[in-house]
């Protein structure tokens, strides 16, 4: 697991680059919450996705050793 957030956090950049926005100085505090709530989104969505992808390799390779199939 902190592998996996140690490169989501490396990797913040790129959500905030997928953010299109026109920055206004007078909208600057909505601005600062659209892009907090852009990368919070993101970084739990890639987080769950490559639990996920661990989680069931983890199974297959349980279900593999129970059943003697390598």
């Amino acid at each position: 697991m902190s592998k996996a957030l140690s490169e989501e956090i490396d990797r913040l950049s790129v959500l905030v680059d997928e953010l299109n926005l026109t920055i206004r100085p007078e909208q600057l505090d909505e601005h600062k919450e659209e892009l907090r709530h852009h990368v919070e989104n993101g970084l739990v969505h890639n987080l769950r996705a490559r639990l996920f992808t661990e989680f069931a390799k983890n199974i297959e390779n349980s279900q593999r050793e129970m059943t003697g199939n390598k």
